[in-house]
């Protein structure tokens, strides 16, 4: 725990951490109110239905509307503040980052410069910096909203009408069985198709490089059916990749569709019961697709963390470097 924090010192994480705490606040304050603007917007659709149109009330639709515009727009404003002050903590963090990697790199010991003697070390450290900055960027940005998207319709679901929660999350697990079957067929499919692109690229490459000379020794006709054998291959994989990906995204359409039947049917049992307005049914049914947000967000993470993890290993290997003291400091300055 001492050397994590001795290390988030170094790397100017709590340096950072103090001088941007009052962007963070606004950052959290913006996204308490997105969450918020999330919730009403809903809640006045479901008064356009049961307020106006199924009382056939234009005076009172027409306010409704203006009031569902107004909150449009400021969801829209407090999204553009949301993304300026993502980028706005990501890239101070990235900073006091990289000018504490300067202020270490210019302490190293002289034997850490003898044994990196290609390229520019502060470059390939830049490079890594921006790395992380990435992932903070898609963390703060990306994944935040489809979060905050999330906790807002659970919340209005779970205000309004608790059990509606269950026809929502009901499907969810099979999309995420879904997801994890479909995924390695897909991804074995793509790599098959990958290698057999890069085969064919290998063979008419070599072939029409020594064309001149297969014609000289009569086994050019040999090297054409090579060809063509190795584009019939590239075909077959293409196809079943195509296939393959295709019958993925119609099992996911399908799931969808099965989700907003039980949606439907369990929410218009509700209503006919009077414990749910057709209001809220078809408002929860505009908000049906945000329940599978999750796998949105948690792949965001997932795929931006491993593709991040090298730049944070390596970047731990610098901080690895012994320092020079300052006693040795004062030999060398002698």
């Amino acid at each position: 725990m001492r050397q994590s924090t001795s290390q988030l010192r170094h790397l100017g994480i709590t340096k950072a951490l103090r001088e941007n705490a009052g962007y963070i606040v606004l950052f959290s304050l913006v996204a308490g109110v997105l969450v918020l603007l999330n919730i009403a917007k809903p809640v006045v659709f479901s008064k356009i239905i049961d307020g106006g149109l199924l009382k056939k009330n234009w005076s009172n639709v027409q306010l409704r509307c203006l009031h569902f515009l107004i909150i449009a727009l400021a969801i829209s404003l407090c999204s553009i503040c949301h993304g300026i002050l993502a980028s706005v903590v990501s890239n101070r963090f990235a900073t006091a980052i990289k000018e504490s990697v300067v202020d270490r790199t210019f302490k190293l010991h002289y034997d850490f410069f003898h044994r990196m003697t290609t390229g520019d070390i502060l470059t390939r450290i830049h490079n890594n910096v921006e790395s992380i900055r990435d992932f903070l960027m898609s963390i703060l940005h990306s994944t935040m909203s489809s979060f905050l998207n999330f906790l807002s319709v659970v919340l209005y679901i779970g205000f309004v009408q608790w059990r509606m929660l269950i026809a929502g999350f009901v499907i969810v697990p099979f999309v995420v069985l879904c997801i994890y079957s479909f995924r390695k067929v897909t991804y074995r499919r793509s790599l098959r198709a990958r290698q057999a692109r890069s085969n064919c690229n290998e063979q008419m490459v070599s072939s029409m490089g020594n064309i001149i000379y297969q014609k000289e020794v009569g086994i050019e006709n040999r090297i054409l059916q090579k060809i063509k054998e190795v584009l019939r291959e590239l075909k077959a994989a293409s196809i079943y990749q195509d296939i393959w990906t295709g019958v993925s995204d119609s099992t996911m359409s399908l799931l969808m569709a099965i989700g907003y039947v039980i949606t439907i049917g369990y929410g218009g049992w509700l209503a006919i019961g009077g414990r749910l307005s057709i209001g809220n049914l078809f408002a929860f049914l505009t908000l049906r697709k945000r329940f599978i947000s999750p796998l949105d967000f948690t792949g965001q993470i997932y795929t931006r963390y491993y593709t991040t993890k090298p730049a944070l290993a390596r970047l731990r290997e610098f901080y690895s470097h012994p320092i020079e003291t300052g006693n040795r400091q004062h030999r060398r300055s002698r």
